[in-house]
């Protein structure tokens, strides 16, 4: 009796093994790495800092925009803060606006469907941003309809800090 519950126990040990190595068609499947302090596998907490300078149309000044992006490595969600200063050719920087929310990863613009598209959208709800990704270091303001304006062309937000923990 205790040979044959043996033998049943490692019949049922093997065949659990050979099961969840089988093979899938051919494929073979990737995953992230997933740890016990990462779960769900979208990495490590990144902070993204981008900066960039919008011209006042008065030609008197210039606004800096600084956008910091807090978000896990691999997740298209995350929260922001847009900081906006006014300067003055003579005048020290001052803060104008601060604006805290989400951001949300959307894909595709009218102009190329296979586009990412950040979308920034305030703790109040009552503003949102969009942002077209160009690689991995800038960003370019869309409309609401996620067309380039053409008002504020050429105005880019560059990358200039990336820390992941």
């Amino acid at each position: 009796m205790r040979v044959i519950l043996y033998m049943l126990s490692a019949a049922v040990l093997i065949l659990s093994a050979s099961c969840s190595h089988a093979d899938r068609g051919g494929k073979v499947e990737t995953e992230v790495p997933r740890t016990s302090m990462d779960p769900e596998g979208l990495g490590g907490w990144q902070v993204l800092v981008y900066e960039g300078i919008l011209p006042e149309a008065s030609g008197d000044g210039k606004t800096c925009v600084k956008l910091t992006i807090e978000s896990r490595e691999h997740s298209g969600d995350g929260t922001f803060t847009l900081e906006r200063f006014y300067s003055e050719a003579d005048a020290c920087r001052r803060e104008v606006s601060v604006r805290r929310g989400r951001r949300y990863t959307l894909r595709g613009i009218p102009e190329n469907a296979d586009a990412t598209v950040w979308q920034l959208v305030t703790e109040e709800g009552n503003e949102t941003i969009n942002l077209l990704k160009g690689g991995d270091d800038t960003l370019t303001l869309l409309d609401a309809k996620q067309r380039i304006l053409p008002s504020v062309s050429g105005f880019e937000l560059i990358l200039k800090e990336k820390t992941i923990d």
